[in-house]
Formats: structure tokens, C-alpha cells, sequence
């Protein structure tokens, strides 16, 4: 309105609002004659533009509680309206790709608790959206576990760790066990903090079933592990082996001069050196003392 002066003691709203906008405004002039005062938005087209105003309607009595006038004070708003509606189109957007997204991703306030997650999360969880946001109890024997599948503390949830250090925790292996299902399904979780105006606001959470691919890995530890105690047995027994030629040498020594002493006490020495018994059991204590270190 270029020249407000043109209006004064013309009806308002003017002829040129929209029906619905003139609807709002004489419900709440008529609210503002028995009292009330109220703030309203509403929008005109001009020249093929929509202006939005947010006006504030109040009335106005005198001392015998009579109805003065009422005064509208009236702001432009198309700005922020626009950025309003840019902001509700980029959650829907983000809310429709969040959706679609195969990871699961779960978002939560500065408090903890979850504002939103996606089918994905409720896939591999388990849980579905009520049960996430609290409304729906959930079974005691639903549990974060760790690597080694003891039962996680709180503390150490990857939104805990965040919400308590500010930083990022990426990379985080931890695993899902649900009621009836003998099988942990294992996530890694990346976890990071969000921010409004320099400040923490919350934490976003996304996380991505590796179940199969530890499963590999477990069976790749368990088979090396396997012919690791192959190599060591394979080792073992080829010591043992050398132990028991050397000790089947040491019993033949043994063996061999204990008969020759037996020999010379049983019949004289017919050779021209006779054999001494003392020489002889000195050599068998000799190699006695052998076999004990082998």
C-alpha cells in the first residue's frame, strides 16, 4: 500500500484480499471486540507475488470498559516466510533421503534421546520407530554388546562418547543382540556431533550391518590359528623325532657296554687287552647322564 491515507474509513480487510485472508482477519477483529488480543499471519497477492504480514490485533477500552478502537500492527514477513519454507522443503528433502538411505542412521538430541531414525535402523536393530523414540517398552533382553559380546554400559554408546567428548567416534565395532535370535548381528558405527549456532545440539548417528564380513574375518582368524598349531605340531614331532635318535644312540652305547662288562665277569678276557669294568660303567654313567638332557 502506497498511500495508506487512501484507505482511511475504507472496510478492512480491503476488497483485494484473498476470501481465506479475509476470513482470518474478521475472526479476529471480531475476537479483539470482546477482548481478546491476537497475532495472525496471512498473505496477498501482489503483482503476482505473495507478501506475507503477521499482524497483532488489539483492543483498546476506556474506563466504563467500553470498546475504543482496535489497533493492528502489521510487519512484512515474506523474508523469513521464505526461508521458513526453504528450510521445511530442505528437512523433507533430507527426511526423504534419510529414508531412503541403506545405512541405518538414527539422530538425537543433546539429551539423548532420539528424534528420528530411519527403516534402515529399524532393519537392523530390530526395534521399530515407537520402540526408538520411547513409546513402545523394549524387551530387557535387547542389548548393545561389545567385541568380546559382554553387555555395553551406557557410557560407552557411541552417543555417550560424543554427547561427553564432543568429538567424533568413528569406526565403532559393537554388536546387536535380540530376544530369540541366537546370532549377534555386528555394526560399525560412526557417530557425530551436530551443531546450531556453534553449539552442540545433538548427535548423528549412522551405522551399517558387517555381520557377514566378521563372520570372514572370524573364520580367516580361526583357520590361521589352525595352521599355526599344524606348524607347531608338525615342529614338535620333528624334534621329538631327532630326540629319539640321539636317545636310541645313547641306549645303544648303554646297552652295548653293559653286555661287554657282563661278558668279562661272566668268562676271562680272551683279547690282549682285557676290559676294564670300571672304564666300562664310568662310559654308561657317562651316557646315562647324556640321556637326561636330551
Amino acid at each position: 500500500i502506497e498511500n495508506i491515507e487512501e484507505y482511511y474509513g475504507s472496510v478492512f480487510p480491503p476488497e483485494f484480499a484473498p476470501k481465506e485472508t479475509s476470513k482470518i482477519i474478521n475472526e479476529n477483529l471480531k475476537r479483539a471486540t470482546i477482548g481478546e488480543t491476537n497475532t495472525i499471519e496471512y498473505h496477498f497477492n501482489v503483482d503476482d507475488n505473495v507478501v506475507w504480514y503477521q499482524t497483532t490485533i488489539t483492543p483498546f477500552f476506556n474506563n466504563e470498559n467500553n470498546l475504543m478502537y482496535i489497533r493492528a500492527d502489521s510487519m512484512n514477513i515474506t523474508e523469513s516466510k521464505i526461508t521458513e519454507v526453504k528450510l521445511t522443503e530442505s528437512e523433507e528433502m533430507f527426511k526423504s533421503t534419510l529414508y531412503d538411505f541403506l545405512n541405518g542412521v538414527i539422530v538425537h538430541d543433546i539429551d539423548s534421546s532420539i528424534i528420528l531414525s530411519n527403516p534402515a535402523a529399524h532393519s537392523i536393530l530390530g526395534l521399530n520407530g515407537d520402540q526408538l523414540l520411547g513409546k513402545k517398552n523394549i524387551d530387557p533382553k535387547w542389548n548393545f554388546v561389545n567385541v568380546n559380546e559382554s553387555v555395553m554400559k551406557i557410557k560407552d554408546y557411541p552417543v555417550s562418547i560424543v554427547l561427553s567428548s564432543g568429538e567424533k567416534c568413528l569406526n565403532y565395532v559393537m554388536g546387536v543382540k535380540k530376544p530369540n535370535i541366537k546370532e549377534i548381528t555386528w555394526v560399525n558405527v560412526n557417530a557425530v556431533p551436530k551443531y546450531k549456532n556453534n553449539k552442540m545440539n545433538g548427535v548423528i548417528v549412522n551405522f551399517e550391518d558387517i555381520t557377514e564380513i566378521k563372520k570372514a574375518e572370524d573364520e580367516k582368524k580361526k583357520a590361521y590359528e589352525h595352521s599355526a598349531e599344524q606348524d607347531k605340531l608338525a615342529l614338535v614331532g620333528k624334534i621329538a623325532g631327532k630326540m629319539a635318535h640321539d636317545f636310541n644312540n645313547v641306549l645303544a652305547v648303554i646297552g652295548g657296554n653293559a653286555e661287554l662288562t657282563l661278558m668279562d665277569l661272566e668268562e676271562p678276557p680272551k683279547t690282549s687287552r682285557p676290559i676294564n669294568p670300571k672304564e666300562t660303567l664310568e662310559l654308561i654313567c657317562e651316557q646315562v647322564l647324556r640321556g637326561t638332557d636330551l
